[in-house]
C-alpha cells in the first residue's frame, strides 16, 4: 500500500530529516485464550536480536533521536498510569526491555506506543499513548 511502511524493530529511520527509533512488541494478556500460529504468535514479543538490534542501531547516533515508537510503554510509565486506577498492571517483558531503552536513549520530541488503547499523553506530553486518534508530526 502506497505511504504505509514496516518499520521493523531496533531500527532507526530518517524520515524528512527527523529520526525515528522503532520497537514493536508486546505480551499478549490473553495469549491464553489464542491458539499458537493461529491468533497468536511468539514473534509478537520483543526478542533477543530485536533488542541487541536495537542497541548496536542507538549507539551508531549516540542513543540519539528525534523520536521513539514502540509498541507499549516502558514499565515505569505503565505503573504510573495505574497507580490511581482499579486496574493492575501486567508484567510484560517488552515494558522492562523498554525501561532500559528508557535509561539511556535521549529522544528530542515524543515517544508514542498504542498498546494500551488509550488517546492520552503524559509528562508533559513527552510520552502519547495512541488507540484512534492520529498524531500529525510537523517538521
Amino acid at each position: 500500500m502506497e505511504g504505509v511502511y514496516h518499520l521493523k524493530r531496533g531500527n532507526i529511520y530518517t524520515i524528512e530529516d527527523k529520526t525515528f527509533f522503532t520497537m514493536g512488541g508486546a505480551l499478549s494478556i490473553d495469549k491464553h485464550l489464542r491458539i499458537e500460529n493461529v491468533n497468536w504468535w511468539k514473534e509478537e514479543e520483543i526478542s533477543y536480536n530485536d533488542i541487541e538490534n536495537g542497541l548496536d542501531n542507538l549507539e551508531k547516533v549516540n542513543f540519539e533521536v528525534d523520536y521513539v515508537l514502540t509498541h507499549t510503554a516502558p514499565q515505569f510509565l505503565i505503573e504510573g498510569i495505574y497507580k490511581y486506577s482499579k486496574y493492575t498492571p501486567h508484567k510484560d517483558p517488552a515494558s522492562k526491555t523498554l525501561n532500559l531503552f528508557y535509561d539511556r536513549i535521549k529522544f528530542k520530541n515524543n515517544w508514542m506506543f498504542g498498546h494500551l488503547h488509550i488517546d492520552t499523553s503524559y509528562m508533559d506530553n513527552k510520552f502519547i499513548s495512541l488507540y484512534e486518534r492520529v498524531v500529525k508530526l510537523w517538521f
